[in-house]
């Protein structure tokens, strides 16, 4: 039973494609359903849907400068390192699937789940010069 990549490039996308070759375990059988690559269009969706807002919500930031980062902007800088030194430390290893789940994980449930939902009231409601919405997008930006 083979499911032909161009069948998936047409159906889900060349990028679903790519990720679910990224989180498979090349050492074994691969495995292959509409199901998981619908599992994986959701992931990717995830992904963009979390850039996207961090864009959107960085795109009048004119410099990375600020006074003092609040208590939540520290945090999620700190797992942010934390994170991206462990994912990179993976893929080095050639451990890609350790790597992107780690790094997936911390899209959704730090970033997304936790600090850019609580962010939001700064973002939207201080005022464009406000430091602790400045904080917020430097923080993004950094991310």
């Amino acid at each position: 039973n083979v499911i032909a990549p161009e069948y998936v490039a047409k159906t889900y996308g060349v990028e679903i494609l790519r990720l679910w070759i990224l989180l498979s375990d090349y050492s074994s059988d691969l495995k292959i359903s509409d199901n998981i690559l619908k599992q994986v269009g959701e992931q990717y969706r995830k992904i963009r849907n979390t850039i996207r807002f961090l864009l959107a919500n960085t795109n009048d930031l004119k410099d990375l400068e600020v006074k003092e980062f609040s208590f939540i902007d520290k945090w999620i800088l700190s797992r942010a390192t934390k994170v991206f030194k462990a994912s990179k430390e993976a893929f080095f290893a050639y451990e890609f699937a350790k790597g992107f789940s780690l790094l997936l994980n911390f899209l959704s449930a730090d970033l997304s789940g936790i600090y850019l939902d609580i962010s939001k009231d700064r973002l939207y409601c201080d005022s464009e010069n406000a430091q602790r919405r400045k904080s917020a997008q430097v923080a993004m930006a950094l991310i």
